[in-house]
């Protein structure tokens, strides 16, 4: 499919590569912000669920019904399923199981503030993530709502002063 001779490939745009190389030094340093899992479209399909959406599949099929589960490959779980092949009847599903990789679009409910639902469930993931910090004794049980320090933080604070 390649040819050997270097001189045929294309160039990479200027604006382009400088784009890259700023992406790929910021790899490593996001730590302080929020993780590549928070900021990507599959957090935001994770929002959806509970509700009634309609995925289209890279074969023109379409599947609609109750997304029950999403994860960060964009994998999908919908309960009372309907898969609407492209030709031919429709066939009804208790649950049916969808790779993220074959799903071409997630059509949304009409009335869907999407805002508002990704930041619930950014501040449930939140919650459940302290909750599990508490049960495994990284933090010490505070008030909700005030800031808590990670057992062991305060040596390495002194270190650095």
């Amino acid at each position: 499919m390649y040819d050997d001779d270097r001189s045929s490939r294309q160039e990479v745009d200027p604006a382009c590569k400088s784009i890259i190389l700023h992406t790929l030094r910021l790899r490593g340093t996001m730590s302080s912000r929020a993780s590549r899992a928070d900021r990507s479209l599959a957090s935001f399909v994770q929002a959806l669920e509970g509700l009634n959406v309609v995925v289209e599949l890279q074969n023109d099929a379409a599947v609609r019904g109750l997304l029950e589960s999403a994860d960060e490959g964009m994998n999908l779980i919908i309960n009372g399923a309907t898969y609407e092949p492209l030709q031919g009847a429709a066939q009804s599903m208790d649950f049916l199981f969808i790779k993220g990789a074959r799903v071409r679009y997630i059509h949304l409910p009409a009335k869907l503030n999407a805002a508002t639902r990704v930041e619930d469930k950014q501040k449930e993931i939140a919650e459940a993530r302290r909750q599990h910090a508490l049960k495994m004794g990284h933090l010490t049980a505070l008030p909700k709502g005030t800031e808590a320090e990670l057992q062991g933080t305060e040596e390495l604070s002194e270190d650095h002063e």
